[in-house]
């Protein structure tokens, strides 16, 4: 049996029946936890499709962002929401893929441009 991995999605996803091995594929809603084989979630946190997601507690999940730049010890500063600033972070990525992706097409670029600005405005708020 492989080992397996929790992942989530920023934005959503679906992972394909037979990687779960099932009949149907599973629809994932933002930042929903499912384990899926190792490889396979290593391949989409690697591609930034997905996050990885680690047990914390009692049933909580933590995000592992993988910037080591975490809280320390005797910080009086509550924690970010980093599941939300890592999606944002994802829907920035996803918005410049966009804008280059738009290429000659002004309202698919504008478009594109506008959701990017959108991304950066809501990280520079949940950073602040």
């Amino acid at each position: 049996m492989s080992k397996k991995i929790s992942i989530a999605f920023p934005q959503g996803g679906i992972v394909p029946g037979s990687v779960l091995g099932k009949k149907e594929d599973q629809s994932c809603a933002a930042m929903e936890a499912v384990s899926v084989p190792e490889a396979y979630g290593r391949h989409l946190i690697e591609d930034r499709f997905a996050v990885e997601v680690t047990e914390a507690g009692k049933g909580k999940k933590k995000v592992d962002t993988g910037g080591g730049k975490g809280e320390k010890a005797g910080d009086s500063n509550p924690p970010k929401d980093t599941a939300e600033i890592t999606a944002t972070k994802a829907a920035i990525v996803e918005a410049e893929q966009l804008v280059t992706a738009s290429g000659t097409d002004a309202a698919a670029k504008a478009e594109a441009e506008a959701m990017l600005k959108a991304a950066q405005d809501k990280l520079a708020q949940l950073e602040a």
